[in-house]
């Protein structure tokens, strides 16, 4: 028991090493955001502190902040909490945000009546493709699973290698070298050679 709070300790120590000064709380606050965000029916505070890093006590602490501001609240399950619905809301107004959507809106809209397939609609953040538009088919009853504000490796989806066949010339190759260890077969046809991936998108090595 000792030596596995003593190893939460040191990793809680270097993490806040490489963490802006004063910005500890929130920070750890965001974690939680995140790992609950996997747990829709909720997860238990000492699950939450396994996964976290952190003591059950400051979990316990960050969670009645996030809580007394509307953002999470206590599961069904005994001592588990998750979040709200109050992130919808927050969701929505930054997708609002984004005046591509409403620009998009008319031409996707008109493709998804023209094909009768699902239509998703992306934006590229960093190295991910986060999906802000999506409309169901009109024909048939194949529904996909993917979801607005989803975010995709650019290795691993349609949109991703999009992204990658028209960006800077050497995005794959740069892009390929900082996510090698991120890189995996997630079905049978995934590319998970760079070569394969120059291939499919066009780039040049």
């Amino acid at each position: 028991m000792g030596k596995e709070v003593m190893g939460k300790k040191e990793n809680e120590m270097a993490q806040e090493k490489e963490r802006p000064a004063g910005s500890q709380s929130l920070f750890r606050g965001l974690m939680l955001i995140e790992i609950l965000s996997n747990y829709p029916n909720g997860c238990p505070l000492a699950h939450l502190s396994e996964l976290g890093g952190l003591n059950k006590s400051t979990v316990h602490r960050l969670l009645q902040g996030l809580q007394s501001c509307g953002y999470v609240t206590t599961a069904p399950a005994a001592g588990s909490y998750r979040l709200t619905t109050k992130f919808i809301a927050v969701g929505q107004k930054a997708l609002s945000s984004l005046n591509i959507i409403h620009i998009a809106a008319p031409h996707l809209e008109a493709l998804n009546i023209a094909t009768g397939e699902t239509i998703n609609f992306s934006s590229r953040e960093d190295d991910h493709a986060i999906l802000i538009y999506k409309l169901e088919p009109t024909t048939g009853m194949l529904r996909t699973r993917a979801y607005i504000g989803q975010h995709m490796p650019l290795y691993c989806s349609a949109m991703g290698k999009i992204y990658m066949a028209f960006g800077h010339p050497d995005y794959v190759k740069s892009y390929w070298e900082s996510h090698q260890h991120e890189i995996q077969p997630l079905t049978r046809n995934t590319i998970t050679e760079l070569p394969a991936m120059f291939d499919e998108t066009g780039a040049h090595s």
